[in-house]
């Protein structure tokens, strides 16, 4: 059972840790989030969590970051403290 929030762009299920007031019953030993966001129409994901590194691995499709285009089976992995957004077509 993986709690899951809907909006008009995206589904977010969290996997493991909490995001959006979410938490997952995975029991995790160190303090992770981990997110698997499905794109549903043209928009933005943003997401920032303090102290923490963060990386997105894209599996199908593809996202812009400040005007790079990445593709699937890339990696994007961003500096410590960084807010993530993506924008998906």
């Amino acid at each position: 059972d993986i709690p899951a929030i809907e909006t008009d762009a995206h589904t977010v299920k969290v996997v493991a840790g909490t995001w959006q007031g979410k938490t997952s019953k995975l029991e995790a030993y160190s303090p992770m989030t981990f997110v698997v966001v499905t794109a549903k129409t043209k928009g933005s994901f943003r997401h920032s969590f303090a102290g923490h590194d963060h990386a997105v691995y894209i599996v199908k499709g593809s996202v812009s970051v400040n005007g790079v285009a990445y593709k699937e089976t890339q990696m994007i992995v961003f500096k410590r403290d960084s807010e993530i957004e993506l924008e998906h077509s």
